[in-house]
């Protein structure tokens, strides 16, 4: 392989870790939006622009670096051949597998201790429980960690579909996909 496939597999994984991290970024907007729309009759406004836009660029910057060809392309302008399209796909396919065992081992400790602070105010057994929480500030929205649990699951035993979405097969020409 030379430098520029390395270049190109590895702008490729970075492109699904920026749509992996988008989801729980999006999941906690949700819960800030929902929060916001809940307890206050004032309507979403120019303020709360920042909220949304992390994760739209987080998205568009994931999908660019996923689909496009033509960032490599500007970027490593040499004009070898090096390892064929299939052979990149095969390393980007074990990539994303050891991306998903990435995403399990290093979400579950985090994921586990926002259910057990979840589980704590829910079963609260003393009505001191919203006190204690509110003054320790216990975060117990698990929901983004289980999403990221769940798709390093999914790029673990699925990682062929999105290896399909970053490598279609077909003669297509290398400057297209932005």
């Amino acid at each position: 392989m030379t430098e520029k496939d390395y270049f190109q597999v590895g702008a490729k994984l970075i492109g699904l870790y920026c749509l992996v991290l988008m989801l729980p970024v999006l999941l906690g907007v949700l819960s800030t939006v929902i929060a916001i729309a809940g307890y206050t009759s004032d309507p979403l406004g120019v303020q709360h622009i920042p909220l949304f836009l992390s994760p739209i660029l987080m998205a568009a910057l994931g999908v660019y670096l996923l689909k496009s060809r033509a960032f490599s392309h500007r970027l490593c302008s040499e004009e070898t051949d090096g390892v064929s399209n299939s052979k990149l796909a095969e390393y980007f396919a074990v990539g994303a597998k050891l991306y998903g065992i990435f995403l399990i081992v290093g979400t579950i400790p985090k994921f586990l201790t926002l259910l057990a602070n979840f589980l704590f105010v829910v079963n609260r057994g003393f009505p001191e429980a919203d006190i204690v929480t509110a003054a320790t500030g216990l975060r117990t929205n698990f929901v983004p960690d289980l999403a990221m649990i769940i798709f390093g699951i999914l790029l673990l035993f699925k990682s062929e579909t999105v290896t399909l979405w970053a490598f279609p097969s077909g003669n297509e020409d290398d400057t297209e996909g932005s």
